[in-house]
């Protein structure tokens, strides 16, 4: 039964997706901003929750891995940290919100169209200060980190 939801769900989406000329991706991003607090990274996460819940599945972290994720930030406590592809900007919100206030996440993505998307929920977040997208392969990307943010190690 949970396999039919999920596949109606995915037929949902992609249909509305087609009919509104809009990606999944791109529908997340404005139901976040039209339901999220804005400057909130919490009722961004569980807003996001709530569209691939009810709106549309989608490939997300979400809050059950998501406590994974947040506990693995909070055991390691970096005060940089990498991320590599962002899709959406959900697990660069759940990791942004855990960095001391002077720590920042670079998330290196290849796709603009993500990275735009991404940036906007990062924005919605109130994350900007903590959160940068980079566009362009990672393997270049790595190679930028150094000179561009002055991280030496990885």
């Amino acid at each position: 039964m949970a396999t039919l939801k999920i596949g109606f769900a995915i037929l949902r989406a992609k249909v509305l997706g087609f009919i509104r000329r809009k990606s999944m991706e791109v529908q997340a991003v404005e139901f976040v901003e039209k339901n999220a607090t804005k400057g909130d990274p919490e009722s961004v996460l569980s807003t996001f929750d709530r569209f691939c819940r009810q709106e549309s599945w989608m490939m997300n972290v979400g809050d059950e891995k998501g406590k994974i994720l947040d506990n693995a930030v909070s055991v390691a406590a970096p005060k940089t940290a990498i991320e590599l592809g962002c899709y959406t900007g959900y697990s660069a919100v759940r990791i942004g919100r855990l960095l001391p206030s002077d720590g920042r996440l670079i998330s290196l993505e290849l796709s603009p169209e993500y990275a735009a998307n991404a940036r906007r929920v990062i924005e919605h977040a109130g994350l900007t200060g903590k959160v940068t997208v980079e566009v362009g392969p990672a393997a270049e990307g790595l190679q930028r980190l150094p000179s561009k943010y002055g991280v030496s190690q990885l």
